[in-house]
C-alpha cells in the first residue's frame, strides 16, 4: 500500500498550483541534476503485483466515483474472473485513493 499511496500523493496537486507533484519533482530533477529525496524514496512495487496495480488504474479510470461491484462483475464479464484477494486489493486501492485525495486534494 505505500506505492499506491505514494503514487497518489504524486499525482496530485499543492494548493494553488496547477502543476502535479510528479511532474514537479520531475522538473526539479531536471533542473539541479538529481533527484530530490521524494523520488529517492519513492517505493517500489514488487513485479508480482503490478498486474493488481494495472488492474485498479482501469478499473478507476473507467469509474466517475468509487469502484462498485457492478462495475468489477462488468470487467469480469468481459475479462474474466477475479478472486476474491484480487476483488478485495481493488477495493482497498479505491478506499485508500479516497482518503488521500480528501486528505491532500
Amino acid at each position: 500500500m505505500s506505492y499506491a499511496k505514494w503514487q497518489f500523493w504524486a499525482t496530485g496537486y499543492d494548493k494553488g498550483s496547477k502543476v502535479s507533484r510528479i511532474d514537479n519533482l520531475n522538473q526539479i530533477a531536471k533542473t539541479i541534476g538529481k533527484k530530490p529525496k521524494q523520488l529517492e524514496e519513492k517505493p517500489e512495487l514488487s513485479e508480482k503485483l503490478m498486474y493488481l496495480w494495472v488492474l485498479f488504474v482501469t478499473l478507476k479510470n473507467a469509474s466517475s466515483g468509487a469502484i462498485s461491484y457492478p462495475e468489477i462483475q462488468a470487467y469480469m464479464a468481459i475479462y474474466g474472473d477475479l478472486s476474491t484477494f484480487e476483488v478485495d486489493a481493488i477495493r482497498a486501492l479505491d478506499t485508500l485513493h479516497s482518503q488521500e485525495t480528501n486528505t491532500h486534494g
